[in-house]
Parts: C-alpha cells; structure tokens; sequence
C-alpha cells in the first residue's frame, strides 16, 4: 500500500514540475518559497512524530503498565491520522498547484499545516504517557479532553 501511495505522490510531483515546466513559470530561486518541498518537510517531521509516538508505544509495553500503554497508544492514533490526513493534504495541494487552483492549494496547505502542529502535540502528549521514576499512582480517575486548534475553526471555515 505504502509503496503504491509513494509511486501516486511521485507521479504527482512529477505532473506538477511538468505542467509548471510546461506553463513557463520559473520557479523562485529560493527554496524556502516553494511549497512543494514546504510540504514534504512537514510530512517529514510528521513522520519522525509517529515513529516517536510507536516507540513510546513500544516502552510502554516492554515496561507492561497498562495505563502508559493506554496512553501512548492513543497518542500513537492521533499522530497516524494526521499523518495519514497530512499526506491527503498534500495530494491534494499538488493537484491545485497543476489546475492553477491558489485558493484550494492555499487551503490544502494550510490544512497541512495544521495536522502537522497535531502531529507534534500527538508526539509531546505521547512522550508524556511514560511515568518518570516512583511516581504514584492516584486513586481517582483523570480525563483530559483535548481539541486540536484546528477542529475549532472548522465550523467557523465551512470545511
């Protein structure tokens, strides 16, 4: 599935370069501009908070507390979805970029932007499911509900 995901983004980045090179656009010489490698760096970074996210995972079970492994295993949910969505973003920015689509490109990518800032907090949240030395344990039960920044403004978006 991965390596077919791969090959469909790789076409796709090859039909955008294409249809720019095609066009006539010059594309800026600095790199900092272009959105495409914007993008691929932040699927990178979400990336290396998923794998840190499953590595927690994997503490958490080698130390066999159910609790962290509660824990980090939704956290390690959270940080595959907004990969997972990230990677859609980017697909369809890629797209926008080709039809000449600015404000379903800038959409898309502001879109990006966000599931990486959830990637992140999946991987802070995660790192902090392992409890640090004796710490004991409370007697009641805690529940934290946490609203990523971007699902408040969906409403007020219309997405």
């Amino acid at each position: 599935m991965k390596t077919t995901a791969l090959a469909a983004l790789a076409a796709i980045l090859g039909v955008a370069s294409t249809a720019i090179a095609q066009s006539g656009f010059n594309e800026p010489s600095d790199p900092s501009s272009q959105p495409g490698r914007d993008a691929e760096a932040l699927i990178d970074a979400m990336t290396a908070n998923a794998r840190v996210a499953r590595d927690v995972l994997r503490r958490a079970r080698e130390r066999k507390h159910a609790d962290e492994v509660r824990c980090s295993d939704g956290e390690l949910s959270r940080a595959e979805v907004a990969l997972h969505r990230g990677r859609e973003d980017l697909e369809a920015m890629m797209l926008a970029i080709v039809a000449h689509d600015v404000p379903g490109a800038a959409s898309a990518k502001y879109r990006l932007e966000m599931h990486a800032s959830a990637s992140r907090n999946a991987a802070s949240a995660a790192k902090g499911c392992i409890v640090r030395g004796d710490t004991p344990t409370p007697d009641w039960t805690e529940v934290i509900v946490r609203i990523d920044p971007w699902l408040r403004g969906v409403d007020r978006l219309g997405e």
